[in-house]
């Protein structure tokens, strides 16, 4: 009876770490940033935009960007490649073929270009040229 007792509890204690495991890695798996403010975004502050999800930080945002969306063309195509959304198909700054060996990380996401050439340039640049370079509307990386 002991034996059988210890059994069920044994159990019941590893599917209930299964349980706060699934739980916890449902919670890590949204990771956005905001287009308009930057911050973490949250996933029920949100819009549909194209078949696509764009969240925000709070509903300020969301009003702003609904009164001018093009204003913050850079920070929702992170967002879209960070939640997954969206791929990048070719070298953000030319359109040619991405070459793995020039993988570099930016705002929590890696990213490939063509050539040394053209991830050196990437790399020199701040932060903001850095993100319409990759994610702005001149951006050639993204189908």
């Amino acid at each position: 009876m002991k034996f059988h007792t210890t059994v069920l509890a044994v159990v019941a204690l590893v599917a209930g770490l299964a349980v706060v495991q699934a739980d916890d890695q449902g919670k890590k798996a949204f990771k956005a940033t905001c287009p308009v403010s930057g911050r973490a975004a949250k996933a029920n502050c949100k819009i549909e935009l194209k078949g696509k999800t764009v969240h925000f930080c709070c509903g300020n945002c969301l009003k702003a960007y609904k009164k001018n969306p093009d204003k913050y063309v850079a920070g929702t195509n992170l967002q879209l490649y960070q939640t997954g959304q969206i791929k990048l198909k070719a070298c953000p700054l030319t359109g040619r073929k991405l070459n793995p060996a020039t993988k570099v990380s930016f705002k929590g996401v890696h990213i490939c270009f063509c050539c040394n050439g053209c991830k050196g340039r990437f790399q020199r640049a701040g932060d903001k040229q850095k993100l319409e370079m990759v994610f702005g509307s001149k951006s050639k990386g993204f189908k």
